[in-house]
């Protein structure tokens, strides 16, 4: 199964527990998020990219990828089963996040609130068997448009 992210530096650099609080993740968590395309892991970036447009537009993206085995223990959040409201709200997420945590899959599949059609992978780094020095860059170059509104066509077909 291969395994996308999107960062503006090491994807992989820190891997220790999360200081701040996400939609699957609690602050003391440590996970690390991918996507199963490169373009849903540009999504993902963008929409979460706390960067003014001109430091976002000048950041030297790098999309990851990874390797992870096919038989990966995965928890699944079913789409359908989440409450409404789930997109907007992360307190109705992070119980999901909580037993995912307590029952040691190594990973959660979980929708993505920014197109739920695609899935995320959570993946608890200590709990995969291969290493993440297994990553490797990836040759990226997004469309200017897509991280500088300024260089959108406004009003064109």
């Amino acid at each position: 199964m291969q395994l996308f992210r999107v960062a503006a530096a090491d994807a992989f650099a820190d891997s220790s527990p999360k200081t701040f609080e996400g939609r699957w993740h609690l602050p003391g968590d440590r996970v690390i998020y991918f996507s199963l395309s490169p373009s849903s892991a540009l999504n993902e970036f963008v929409a979460h990219a706390e960067m003014e447009a001109a430091t976002l537009a000048a950041a030297k993206l790098t999309l990851w990828a990874y390797d992870a085995p096919d038989d990966l223990a995965c928890d699944v959040i079913d789409p359908a089963a989440l409450p409404a409201g789930w997109r907007e709200d992360w307190a109705l997420c992070q119980p999901h996040a909580r037993n995912w945590h307590r029952r040691g899959a190594a990973a959660l599949r979980a929708p993505s609130a920014i197109m739920p059609a695609e899935t995320n992978l959570l993946v608890h780094p200590a709990r995969l068997a291969a290493p993440f020095k297994l990553a490797r860059k990836l040759a990226f170059a997004p469309d200017a448009r897509l991280i500088d509104p300024k260089r959108r066509r406004l009003g064109k077909p």
